[in-house]
């Protein structure tokens, strides 16, 4: 949660200044009335942040003592009485403001006049009750003034009556139950020799407070909030646990990821911002507070930092950048820079002119080629948390300057550019150049360094290398390379040229050789589910009627890696199933691969399949292997056929009519189990698997085909199938059989059989007449975006209708509908959609055109709704479900021009009225009868 992000608490550091009221006092918000408790928290803040030069400090300080009493301690605000809290903030506000407390030794009377000597705890005004609160903010201020040490009476008080405080339960260690009382017992026993023993069982107690939104609750009650400053006084006693008990790294056993994200959610508040960073300012979250930069500078501006890369032999001044929304000015920077064992350390100061911290000296890179670690130890000092630093680092590289160029011939004769596709045959010059700051390029020819040059394939394979010694040499440093053969795959070819791993340059190109399939091996074509089938390949690319084959091997003998899969696909080309390859190699390190297919025990093996090969490139492009017969690409398949004999047991009808005449509305519902009868298993579906009942009708000429179906749903601990199927109008009138049916991962049908072995099948006689009810919204407007052009004239039909029998509302009819007039079909035509209420639930169904006015005239309408089931069976002739008809007059002047977002607006809110009063009505009935 960088504080460059805008909202919450960011929102009040960025805004601080704005706090500031013209009392020099700081508001808890934008035109409210300044506090002691709101300045100690900004000036908190401001030090964390470092925000002392966006802020007035010395006003702060001025209305601080403003607030001072006659009795020694402060008010919160003018005019009030003193108490222990508001004295620990102008305590702290000044120690910010980094000003001394005035009159030092009466401000401790007054934090002593409020210790409540019958429990030996503080309270925060005199009289009061002592408490743990008060008795940590008494203690702590007494510190910060240096007033503790000699007061050894008092501290043996507060550690009998600490003592007399502390619980156990669970092995949990706590003061109180209450998230910030018992973190200010830990935080007063800090300054006591209270002894704690186990540090663990103490952390349990906030470990066991942080819930998952990474804040604390404030106590174990149900409507428990978390409050930044629970957050921040559980971080204060962890760190004042450690202290107590010389352990180390207590903070680190809290969510402090969980602890940012909680920051980072809370509302623009100023004591949530103080509370919340003030938590993560004590976690090794800090650091993601902040934004942080390196910047570099050099001696030499021709020779300036690009990147991570800096030329050897320059000297380089780092500067670092640090802010929220604002620059940081209050920090403590120390830089380290490391060259392999050696290391340097340099100081920071701040520069005010460009808001960054600078080394005070330049490091000299000629002394180390290589990586340069980075790393600026970085403190600041806020006295309510004490030391918050963290660490920040980079890298740079010490490199040689270099630059390569390339003179590319295609086997043609032909010039190819960088980036442009080679083959077999091209031939690669490489003229590489050299420099430093003192020998800039062209001029090193010479000197500890081997350069080399490995040519890689698209999977990084290296399948060439050269080295060249610049030990001594004087000549200009070149290198030859010729594409010898076809022995590596498609896609890009880097040629990369290196010195160690600090000097680079790459030259990339393209191969799109065909990738082909050689010395195929399908352990079965026809398989049974739950069988595994073995495909194995020699990968090769093809050129001049010859597959060249890969080796296992690189150009240094180890071990190339390369990535192909194996797609099963429907015959359509869906994608069912992916199998990565396992490689092998045989005794001449030809490299092969080895796909196994587990058929399993689910619908989506089931049926025809053709067998697809992929390779993938190292930045995941994916090039297709063709199949191949030895001389040239072929397209025939390869193909993977596999069956299953599936039974059908278990079936325990719930509701399914025993006469078997069903009526439009009447619900089937029975649950089952599906068996591979060879292998006894149960077969399950997938998401694109399953089983359907299907309702399966026969036309005049004997064929068959699905009217309607309804997928199963499927309970995995148990698996067993539910069907729950409503007879919609989808279901043809008439005889026809209820299939129990698998459905694979290409939509094609998988038979199933009962225990006889037989095709499960119910043979029904689907009756009952559907009710129709429609209203018909037809006008015309003119578009508003349009309203000066001539064809802004529309017209629109907007039909809602029910159907419905037996008093129920039918959901899930596919319709399309189709407009004609007295003139014929219109070519208007369109899907009719299902209409839901605010909740999803079907409510009916609405059919909508809108036309310009010359496509539709006035005219006798009729509307025609098909079922897409009749539409699909590729009939002759198909009769409508049912006819809408209605009279239309196109006007010509519409009255006023309106948006078309309106009309639909309108249309829409008629038509759900309508159609709630007629679903309304169709439940009135069945409710009658």
């Amino acid at each position: 949660m960088a504080l460059a992000q805008q909202g919450g608490v960011n929102n009040v550091v960025a805004g601080l200044p704005s706090l500031q009221t013209s009392s020099g006092g700081f508001a808890a918000y934008e035109g409210g009335s300044p506090s002691l408790i709101s300045t100690q928290q900004s000036l908190m803040l401001s030090s964390l942040f470092g925000l002392g030069r966006e802020i007035d400090v010395s006003a702060a300080v001025s209305f601080v003592a403003t607030l001072k009493n006659s009795d020694g301690g402060y008010a919160n605000t003018a005019g009030g009485k003193s108490t222990l809290s508001a004295t620990r903030a102008a305590v702290y506000a000044l120690a910010n403001a980094g000003v001394e407390v005035p009159a030092k030794a009466q401000v401790a009377e007054y934090i002593l006049s409020v210790f409540d000597s019958d429990i030996n705890l503080f309270a925060d005004v005199s009289g009061g009750d002592g408490n743990l609160v008060s008795t940590a903010a008494a203690l702590q201020s007494l510190a910060q003034l240096g007033l503790l040490a000699d007061k050894e009476d008092l501290i043996a008080n507060v550690q009998v009556a600490l003592e007399d405080e502390k619980l156990s339960a669970s092995g949990i260690n706590f003061f109180s139950g209450s998230t910030e009382e018992n973190a200010a017992g830990l935080v007063a026993a800090s300054f006591t020799s209270l002894d704690l023993g186990d540090a663990d069982a103490w952390v349990a107690f906030f470990k066991a407070r942080q819930n998952e939104s990474g804040g604390f609750d404030e106590d174990t009650s149900p409507d428990s909030q978390s409050r930044a400053e629970d957050a921040f006084a559980a971080l204060s006693a962890l760190v004042a646990l450690g202290k107590s008990t010389g352990s180390q790294g207590l903070v680190d056993s809290i969510d402090s990821r969980g602890l940012l994200q909680f920051v980072s959610r809370l509302p623009q508040q100023l004591s949530a911002a103080a509370f919340g960073f003030g938590a993560v300012a004590q976690t090794r979250a800090f650091d993601q507070v902040l934004l942080s930069q390196f910047t570099y500078e050099t001696d030499n501006t021709n020779f300036p930092v690009r990147g991570d890369k800096v030329t050897t032999g320059v000297s380089v001044r780092p500067s670092l950048s640090v802010s929220s929304l604002v620059p940081h000015s209050g920090l403590t920077v120390a830089l380290q820079i490391r060259a392999g064992m050696d290391s340097e350390d340099f100081e920071m100061a701040y520069n005010p002119d460009f808001r960054t911290y600078v080394a005070t000296e330049s490091y000299d890179t000629s002394k180390y080629l290589g990586a340069l670690s980075i790393t600026a130890r970085v403190s600041v000092v806020v006295p309510e948390i004490g030391t918050v630093a963290f660490r920040i680092t980079d890298r740079l590289l010490s490199s040689y300057e270099i630059n390569v160029d390339a003179t590319v011939t295609a086997p043609n004769g032909d010039v190819v550019t960088t980036g442009g596709d080679i083959d077999v045959g091209t031939k690669f010059e490489f003229a590489v150049t050299l420099g430093d700051a003192q020998t800039p390029i062209p001029g090193l020819l010479s000197g500890p360094f081997d350069l080399i040059l490995a040519v890689k394939d698209s999977s990084l394979v290296v399948i060439g290398q050269q080295n060249f010694d610049g030990d001594g040499n004087t000549k200009p440093i070149t290198f030859s390379y010729t594409l010898e053969n076809a022995a590596l795959p498609a896609g890009n070819l880097q040629f990369n040229f290196y010195i160690g791993v600090h000097t680079s340059f790459r030259l990339d190109y393209s191969v799109g050789l065909p990738m082909v399939v050689t010395d195929l091996v399908n352990s079965k074509k026809a398989a049974t589910l739950g069988d595994s089938v073995e495909v194995s390949f020699k990968p090769a690319s093809a050129t001049n009627g010859k597959a060249t084959q890969y080796s296992s091997l690189d150009v240094n003998g180890k071990t190339g890696i390369r990535r192909f899969f194996l797609d099963v696909v429907t015959p359509a080309g869906a994608p069912v199933a992916t199998y990565p390859g396992t490689s092998t190699s045989d005794d001449e390190d030809v490299l092969a691969y080895t796909f196994t297919i587990a058929t399993g025990s689910s619908f989506q093996l089931i049926g025809e399949f053709e067998l697809q090969f992929r390779y993938q490139t190292s930045d995941g492009e994916s090039i297709a292997v063709s199949n191949y017969d030895g001389s040239k690409l072929v397209s025939e398949p390869i193909t993977l056929s596999v069956s299953a004999a599936l039974k059908v047991s278990e079936v325990d009808n719930k509701s399914f009519p025993k006469e078997k005449e069903l009526k439009y509305g009447d619900t089937v519902a029975f649950t089952f189990k599906v068996s591979n009868s060879a292998t006894g298993d149960a077969v399950s579906p997938t998401a694109d698997s399953t089983v359907v009942l299907a309702l399966r009708n026969t036309n005049k000429d004997g064929s068959k085909y699905t009217s309607t179906e309804v997928a199963a749903t499927f309970d995995a601990e148990t698996d067993q199938y539910s069907i729950s199927f409503i007879v919609n109008p989808n279901a043809q009138k008439g005889a026809g059989v209820f299939e129990l049916l698998g459905k694979n991962a290409g939509g094609d049908y998988v038979a199933l059989a009962t225990e006889s072995e037989a095709q499960w099948a119910v043979p029904v006689e689907i009756n009952g007449d559907i009710t129709v009810q429609e209203e018909v919204f037809a006008g015309s407007y003119v578009d508003g975006r349009l309203a000066n052009d001539k064809s802004a004239l529309f017209s629109y039909f907007f039909i809602p209708f029910t159907l419905g029998a037996e008093g129920e509302n039918l959901e899930g009819a596919n319709l399309f509908a189709v407009v004609k007039n007295d003139y014929g079909a219109t070519g208007i035509e369109g899907p009719v959609a299902q209409a839901q209420d605010e909740e999803g639930a079907v409510i009916g169904y609405q059919a909508s055109f809108v036309q310009t006015i010359d496509q539709t005239p006035s005219g006798s309408y009729t509307v025609e709704f098909y079922l897409e089931s009749d539409k699909q069976r590729g009939l002759d002739t198909v009769e409508p479900f049912f006819t809408v008809s209605f009279p239309f007059k196109a006007r010509s002047n519409p009255i006023f021009p309106i948006r078309l977002e309106i009309v639909a607006l309108v249309l829409l809110a008629s038509a759900f009225l309508s159609l709630s009063f007629k679903k309304m009505e169709l439940e009135g009935n069945r409710r009658k009868k």
